[in-house]
């Protein structure tokens, strides 16, 4: 009946079966092309679906950073007696980069001046919002991110000198002797209270 088909349609035989081959091997190439088109793909897809998931995983660490940032920032703010957002937020930084508690810098801040951008201190050469003595601290102290810095350097300064006493580097801080020790005290009062 093959025979008969192809003499009717004027081929001979060895080329119609060579034709018929031919057609066979390019479909099947065809076919392996797509095949190897559609592994690709899914390989692509799975790559996408990956790199997805490791972007959606970034995306919500940075949102728990964020967010615990922000936790911190109002956990400051609350427990500052005059409140601004602004300087709470330097508090923050001030605390993460010399790597000291954010509540005791603010209980000590909130003991030297509350917080007011307007205090004015007794003696002449102490001055900002952490009252550093500038007799004794030749660091920059006049913007409130340079004053919230000083303190939180000097804050560190003496945890460091004093293997992290909260006590003995605050009353470095407020000054050897009685009254710096009882300031120390109310400091300290102060920040465990707020726990």
């Amino acid at each position: 009946m093959l025979k008969r088909f192809v003499e009717g349609i004027g081929l001979p035989i060895t080329l119609f079966v060579i034709t018929f081959v031919l057609c066979i091997i390019v479909l099947r190439m065809d076919y392996n092309q797509r095949v190897e088109i559609e592994e690709n793909k899914d390989a692509r897809l799975v790559e996408s679906e990956k790199a997805l998931a490791d972007s959606l995983g970034l995306v919500e660490h940075s949102i728990a950073l964020e967010t615990s940032r922000m936790n911190e920032i109002n956990t400051i703010y609350a427990k500052m007696r005059n409140k601004d957002i602004d300087l709470a937020e330097l508090t923050y930084r001030a605390a993460r980069e010399y790597d000291i508690d954010a509540g005791l810098l603010t209980a000590l801040i909130n003991s030297e001046s509350e917080y007011s951008t307007k205090t004015k201190h007794s003696n002449p050469t102490v001055s900002g919002l952490g009252g550093i003595n500038a007799k004794y601290w030749k660091i920059p102290n006049k913007t409130y991110e340079e004053q919230i810095y000083a303190t939180a350097f000097i804050l560190s300064y003496y945890l460091t000198k004093y293997n992290g006493d909260y006590m003995k580097a605050l009353t470095a801080y407020k000054g050897i002797s009685d009254s710096g020790r009882v300031r120390a005290r109310q400091v300290l009062k102060e920040y465990e209270e707020q726990q």
